[in-house]
């Protein structure tokens, strides 16, 4: 029965994004969401998610932000040369975006461009200072053989990520400690997970 709970969920859920599409079809955020994170990676239509996040960028092809959603779905896809060149367009587009920078990153290291994944992963670094997900594909970069020591900068941040105890790299499944309640503290005595 639970099956059905989610299948329920699901279904409303996509309701809700279609919805508020319906009611402004150009709104970036919500044909983002809707695509990117609902249709890709909950509900993994990924042929209507694509269809979704090329609107986005057929709303507003200068748009940084829709340019690194398509390369986030791009490297989801297994679409890696796509994913490269949608997020390089995005931080040509907003060279001080952060969230382009962390896409450009994704998308070098999961086509294997470790070198310049790094560098990426550098100027992210000096804009977000030490977000955990920089750190984290920085992190994910050395363990496939690139040197921390020829990269200076993030040195420090790289051994200091290395020692964080709550580091939990983006989609990774909540860490689970046995607190008080057995599980996750922060879960509560009413929490089964």
């Amino acid at each position: 029965m639970r099956h059905l709970g989610v299948r329920t969920e699901l279904r409303s859920r996509g309701a809700e994004f279609r919805r508020a599409l319906e009611l402004n079809p150009s709104y970036p955020q919500a044909r983002a969401w809707y695509g990117l994170f609902f249709l890709q990676w909950v509900a993994g239509r990924e042929r209507e998610a694509r269809d979704e996040v090329l609107r986005l960028l057929q709303l507003d092809p200068l748009s940084a932000y829709a340019n690194v959603i398509l390369s986030f779905s791009d490297v989801s896809s297994g679409r890696m040369s796509e994913a490269v060149d949608h997020a390089r367009r995005g931080v040509e587009l907003d060279p001080n975006s952060y969230l382009a920078y962390w896409s450009l990153m994704q998308a070098l290291l999961s086509s294997a461009q470790y070198e310049e994944a790094t560098e990426a992963a550098e100027r992210g670094l000096a804009i977000s200072g030490r977000h955990s997900w920089a750190l984290a594909t920085l992190v994910s970069i050395y363990a496939h053989g690139i040197s921390p020591i020829k990269h200076s900068p993030p040195t420090a941040n790289w051994r200091r990520a290395a020692r964080v105890s709550t580091f939990n790299p983006p989609c990774s499944p909540p860490r689970r400690s046995h607190g008080k309640y057995g599980s996750s503290d922060r879960d509560g005595p009413a929490s089964g997970y």
